[in-house]
């Protein structure tokens, strides 16, 4: 299943959940922002998230991995200003790749067990930490405020 060009706001829960083993999710130019809980929770899927703004939630940017039968690929996302972990995985296989993760109140990637790859990340200014215990770093990530417009628009300054 392919879901494209959505937005979820002011949830009062999770704001997508996955939780069966059938689920095979492609999301493309998502925009979650302003929920209460986890904005994303996925565990017991394949998923393909590219083009999507995870924004100023009051918990985890995304969840991911309350099973190994999880897989998941990020890409081309911005995850910024979440209440907790911008990016947190519990258990899978997860490959997160060209996102920006920002200004986060905890880490900005968390990896608790599971297999993480990570690569050409930027990753800044997350309060507890760009990257948390247990997450190894990258080669190629970046470390370096993105400089955004405003706070309401992500795209970037030009000097």
């Amino acid at each position: 299943m392919t879901i494209t060009d959505c937005s979820v706001y002011k949830n009062k829960n999770v704001g997508l959940e996955t939780t069966s083993n059938a689920c095979d999710v492609t999301l493309r130019r998502y925009r979650f922002y302003n929920g209460k809980y986890d904005d994303m929770k996925l565990a017991k899927c394949k998923a393909k998230i590219i083009n999507f703004l995870i924004y100023n939630n009051d918990d985890h940017g995304i969840l991911a991995g309350d099973s190994s039968d999880v897989t998941i690929k990020v890409c081309h996302s911005l995850i910024n200003d979440n209440g907790d972990d911008g990016f947190i995985l519990f258990d899978g296989t997860v490959k997160l790749t060209n996102c920006i993760i920002t200004s986060n109140d905890d880490d900005g990637i968390q990896q608790q067990d599971g297999k993480l790859t990570h690569s050409y990340n930027l990753i800044s200014r997350n309060g507890d930490g760009n990257l948390g215990s247990g997450t190894k770093a990258s080669t190629a990530e970046i470390c370096f405020d993105p400089k955004f417009v405003s706070s309401s628009d992500y795209h970037m300054q030009s000097s």
